[in-house]
């Protein structure tokens, strides 16, 4: 199906090839580095939510044991 899409819509795919390199993959009869090129595009994404949403989970957690803290005085 991503092959059919990407050659239906193949001005859209070559545009878009500079951001998303697995598109240029997806043109292909290639699916398993096609699949390789997704998940690692996968895990990189993964790994920018992490370090995105880690520093406001460790703030959140300070200001719950913080509010615990003055609950109890």
């Amino acid at each position: 199906m991503l092959i059919t899409l990407t050659r239906t819509f193949a001005a859209e795919a070559q545009r878009l090839t500079a951001s998303r390199p697995l598109l240029a993959l997806a043109g292909t009869e290639a699916p398993d580095a096609l699949m390789a090129a997704l998940d690692a595009e996968v895990r990189v994404e993964m790994a920018k939510d992490r370090a995105y949403w880690e520093p406001l989970k460790r703030e959140l957690e300070t200001m719950r044991i913080a509010q615990a803290r003055e609950g109890r005085s």
